[in-house]
């Protein structure tokens, strides 16, 4: 299944979304956020010049996880994606990764991975 990141007009900021249908022929897309399942229709656009395609690359923030720089994180709480630009290693085990959000901005989220 594809995501992207889109503005959701219902939400009021950009969310990720999920693809239902698309319509070549019209030209049109159909996005269904995660957040609050309100289905919007992208006209004479499309996903790929308005959207930015996650793929399913996209793996969500757990403390529990280990992560790579490069990664694409979807954080809940911030309900916003972004890029691990950056880990550091403390000296007891825990991982220090530094997250660029779209939205959110530069976040330092501390991982235990096992």
């Amino acid at each position: 299944m594809k995501k992207y990141c889109y503005y959701c007009p219902t939400c009021q900021k950009v969310t990720l979304m999920t693809l239902v249908k698309e319509d070549q022929n019209k030209n049109t897309t159909f996005l269904k956020c995660i957040v609050c399942s309100d289905t919007e229709q992208s006209k004479n656009c499309g996903v790929g010049q308005n959207g930015e395609d996650l793929g399913d690359g996209i793996k969500e923030y757990s403390p529990k996880a280990s992560y790579e720089v490069g990664d694409i994180l979807f954080h809940k709480t911030f309900n916003d994606t972004g890029e691990v630009v950056k880990i550091t290693q403390r000296l007891n085990g825990q991982c220090v990764n530094t997250v660029l959000f779209k939205t959110a901005g530069l976040k330092k989220l501390i991982t235990i991975p096992k």
